[in-house]
C-alpha cells in the first residue's frame, strides 16, 4: 500500500512538472529570472542571445493574458507595472506616475500637450496612452546613453519622432556604442524646446490661440556653479555668456526615486525650499542671492 503511495505520488508529481513546463513555455517566465544582476545587467531589457530566454519575461507567443503586444498588460501606458508598479514588489526599480511628477491627474487635459513645446508639431498624446514608453524604450536598441548619465536609463533615443528640435539632436548618437555627447538636459528638450537655450533666442510657442515668440530663463546642458559655502550661484549676469542652469538644478524629484519622477512638489520644483505655486520666489533665491543681483 505505501508503495502504491509512493508510485502515486510520483506519478502526480511528474504529472504536475510537465504541466507547469508546458504551462512556462506557452506563458510567461518567471519575472525575476532575468532582473538586472551582475550576470544580467540589462535585464529583460536587452542582451538578447541565443541562449536566453528573455523575451519571454514580457511577452507570451501563446496564451497571452494582455492584450497589447502579447504582454500582460491591455495598454502602453500600463505594461511596465507589471514588474515597475511601487505596488508590484519586482523590479528594483520602481515608479509611480504621480502628479507631480511625469504623470497625469483627473485635471489633465486630453489630448496632453507637452508643457512649453514650440512648433511646429508640438508633442501631443492621447491621455489614456501616456505612460513610460513615451520617454523609455523597452528594447535597449531603441536608446541613447547621455553624456552625463551613468547608463542609457532605456531613454529614448528620439523621444518626439517628427519634431524638428531646436537643441537635442539625434544624429550625434554613435550608432555603435549607443552613446551621445550632449546631456539630459538637451534630450529633455526634445519635449520642452521653449525651455532650453539663451535667454535671447525666441521661441515660437502656440498659446492656443496664436504663435507667438518666447523667451526664457537661460538653460544649460552644464549645472550652473555655485557657491560651494552660500548655495547661491555664481556669475549670474544674463548677458555675460552665462548659460544658466540645467533643468535638474531647478526641478528635483524627491519622492523615493530620479528626476523626473515623484516629486511632492508642483512641476517638480525644488521642494527642499517649501516652494508651491503661490511662492515661486523661494525657489528664485536659492541660487539667486538677491542682495546682489544687478
Amino acid at each position: 500500500m505505501i508503495k502504491k503511495g509512493l508510485v502515486l505520488s510520483l506519478i502526480l508529481s511528474v504529472f504536475f512538472a510537465v504541466t507547469a513546463t508546458i504551462a512556462l513555455a506557452s506563458g510567461y517566465n518567471n519575472p525575476l529570472q532575468y532582473n538586472n544582476d551582475a550576470l544580467y545587467p540589462q535585464g529583460p531589457h536587452g542582451g538578447y542571445t541565443t541562449s536566453t530566454n528573455k523575451c519571454k519575461d514580457c511577452h507570451a507567443v501563446h496564451l497571452a493574458t494582455g492584450t497589447y503586444l502579447l504582454t500582460r498588460a491591455d495598454s502602453a501606458n500600463q505594461v511596465c507595472d507589471f514588474c515597475h508598479s511601487e505596488t508590484s514588489g519586482l523590479a528594483t526599480k520602481r515608479v509611480s506616475l504621480n502628479t507631480n511628477g511625469h504623470g497625469v491627474d483627473t485635471n489633465t487635459p486630453d489630448p496632453i500637450v507637452a508643457p512649453d513645446d514650440t512648433t511646429p508639431t508640438p508633442y501631443t498624446i492621447p491621455k489614456a496612452n501616456w505612460g513610460c514608453v513615451d520617454c523609455h524604450s523597452v528594447h535597449n536598441s531603441q536608446t541613447v546613453k547621455l553624456a552625463d548619465e551613468p547608463s542609457t536609463k532605456l531613454l529614448k533615443a528620439d523621444p518626439n519622432p517628427g519634431k524638428a528640435y531646436f537643441y537635442y539632436n539625434p544624429s550625434l548618437i554613435d550608432t555603435t556604442t549607443r552613446q551621445s555627447p550632449q546631456k539630459l538636459a538637451a534630450w529633455c528638450s526634445a519635449c520642452h524646446n521653449a525651455n532650453f537655450g539663451y535667454h535671447k533666442t525666441p521661441k515660437q510657442y502656440y498659446n492656443g490661440t496664436e504663435t507667438i515668440n518666447v523667451y526664457g530663463h537661460d538653460v544649460a546642458e552644464d549645472s550652473a556653479t555655485l557657491d560651494t559655502t552660500t548655495g547661491y550661484a555664481l556669475n549670474v549676469n544674463p548677458d555675460n555668456g552665462n548659460q544658466g542652469p540645467n533643468c535638474k538644478q531647478c526641478h528635483q524629484a524627491d519622492g523615493g526615486s530620479t528626476f523626473p519622477h515623484e516629486s511632492t512638489a508642483p512641476d517638480l520644483l525644488m521642494s527642499t525650499v517649501n516652494s508651491t505655486k503661490s511662492n515661486l520666489d523661494a525657489v528664485c533665491i536659492s541660487c539667486h542671492n538677491t542682495a546682489s543681483l544687478p
